[in-house]
């Protein structure tokens, strides 16, 4: 069912593509600060009733309006006009600068059995504006190669002379950033450049001192006496949850609470982050989700009732869910009497009981002090 509704989708696209028409298909502008017009015609090749909606797309959508947006053209029409204004800035980039013009129609719901489908077709002209290059321009890319903590990154800069102009010196400057705070600065290698040329400036970053995360390179290339800035994004190492524990004795026949300690070791925050246990093959114990700060150590918890499970040792899996990645691990569980469960927490309890001792030892000398002083008020 699904080709035949393609194909009949298809038909129609096709057949209404050639039924609608516009005029100028593709236009060159000069690149000058005022205003400019241009009229279009649409043609209504096959005289239907026509509902249409006029916008633009691509760099230069922006500085483009129309005397209409919205056009209906009855079937006995055969023709419809419409201005586009273009408003350039002096601020377009030098080069080839693109846009287009579209007129779009949406065809009617379609029905087939149960289902009700709908397309829209399109006609399209082009608007090219070539914008010249001054005495001295530079195009810039940055490449970073190597994401793997402890180990160098290598960033190359790729530096073409688009200019009228040779240029005596090029080279490149970073500022490598952790959520606003600069880390360390970096510098590429000089060199002239002759007009339409491409040179590439090297430089590395180390990572050996960095911690896992999202960071930014703020790059400025300085050329002669001009200067570009750009930025560029990048991580070392990857998003990770690490399981630094989790709870590994629980008392027979009654509900227990079972932790797994867990630490984020990326540099920003992690959403929804929960665990799935499943303890010898028994059904999954979920935890609660839980967001993470930046390097932020949290218990994900949950239950585990152990009534009519026997005791001993039991094979556990424990796996972390977020931003679609996973942490795993391996290991066992044991099931104990009360009794062995207290004696195994017995240094806990010990020191439960030392605080508790120190606290009344602490209220009865601040009673006695209080008590003392009281009494040489009098004398």
């Amino acid at each position: 069912m699904k080709k035949y509704l393609l194909l009949i989708l298809f038909i129609l696209l096709i057949s209404n593509a050639y039924a609608l028409g516009l005029s100028p298909a593709k236009k060159d502008l000069d690149f000058k600060t005022e205003q400019q017009s241009s009229e279009y015609v649409i043609v209504n090749n096959e005289h239907r009733d026509l509902f249409l909606n006029i916008y633009a797309t691509g760099e230069l959508a922006d500085f483009i309006s129309f005397s209409k947006e919205n056009i209906t053209m009855p079937g006995n029409e055969d023709q419809k006009k419409f201005t586009a204004y273009f408003n350039l800035p002096s601020s377009l980039k030098p080069g080839e600068n693109k846009g287009k013009i579209i007129i779009e129609e949406f065809i009617p719901n379609i029905g087939i059995g149960d289902t009700q489908v709908y397309a829209k077709f399109r006609v399209v002209s082009l608007l090219t504006v070539n914008v010249p290059y001054p005495d001295k321009y530079v195009d810039v890319d940055i490449e970073l190669k190597g994401d793997n903590v402890g180990e160098p990154i290598e960033i190359t800069v790729n530096v073409k002379n688009l200019g009228k102009e040779n240029l005596d010196s090029v080279q490149a400057f970073f500022d490598i950033y952790e959520n606003n705070e600069k880390l360390e600065s970096l510098e590429t290698n000089k060199g002239n450049l002759l007009k339409g040329d491409t040179k590439q400036l090297f430089t590395k970053l180390e990572t050996k001192n960095m911690q896992p995360g999202f960071y930014s390179a703020v790059a400025k290339i300085v050329y002669d006496q001009n200067e570009v800035e750009l930025g560029k994004d990048f991580n070392v190492g990857d998003e990770h949850i690490k399981i630094l524990g989790y709870t590994k004795y629980f008392v027979e026949n009654m509900v227990n609470r079972l932790e797994v300690d867990s630490e984020n070791e990326w540099n920003q925050k992690l959403r929804n982050v929960y665990g799935e246990i499943k303890i010898n093959g028994f059904n999954i114990i979920k935890t609660l989700s839980s967001d993470f700060e930046p390097r932020e150590r949290k218990v994900l918890s949950t239950f585990w009732d152990t009534t009519g499970i026997g005791l001993g040792k039991y094979p556990v899996n424990i796996t972390l869910f977020y931003s679609n990645k996973t942490t795993t691990e391996s290991g066992d569980v044991d099931v104990v009497t009360l009794k062995e469960f207290e004696s195994l927490n017995s240094g806990f309890s010990w020191a439960y009981i030392l605080i508790g001792l120190l606290s009344v030892f602490t209220v009865i000398l601040l009673v006695y002090i209080k008590k003392r002083n009281k009494e040489n008020v009098y004398k």
